[in-house]
């Protein structure tokens, strides 16, 4: 007849998970930056791009309904470089009904930083409009300056 142990783990066992847990833990951490561009968006950051997303879209779709071409707006609002979203200022006005009245910068004619945390500390993230393409991004759009070429 065989004797069975049926006292549980040994503390050695479960301190060697505990650490090997650790360990994949702080490998998901830092590999969460290397691969996917840094620490993960707030779901607030990701509705309010999606709306202005979608405002844009809605901009152009009823420009082509008209038009037959979409056109996007040439500026999201009509608020001056260094304002940040409020209660009075509201910005995206030209695509969001109400605008958006917090947790966004305009840096520029068609450059937007969301404030993360409402302003107050960790990352603040660019966003870029291109209204020739109607995109809102990340990414910055490529130059559309004209060439001349002499013959």
């Amino acid at each position: 007849m065989m004797h069975r142990n049926n006292q549980g783990y040994s503390l050695i066992e479960l301190a060697i998970l505990f650490v090997i847990l650790v360990i994949v833990s702080i490998f998901v951490f830092v590999s969460r930056d290397l691969f996917f561009g840094g620490p993960p968006r707030s779901h607030t950051e990701d509705l309010g791009v999606a709306v202005i997303r979608m405002g844009i879209a809605n901009y152009g779709k009823q420009s082509e309904e008209q038009d037959r071409t979409p056109v996007y707006p040439l500026r999201l609002d009509d608020a001056p470089s260094g304002t940040e979203a409020s209660e009075a200022s509201p910005l995206f006005t030209r695509v969001v009904p109400e605008g958006i009245r917090s947790g966004w910068r305009k840096e520029a004619a068609n450059e937007y930083v969301y404030l993360s945390e409402g302003g107050q500390g960790g990352a603040e993230r660019t966003y870029y409009y291109d209204p020739v393409a109607g995109s809102f991004g990340r990414e910055a759009p490529e130059s559309r300056q004209v060439r001349f070429t002499q013959r």
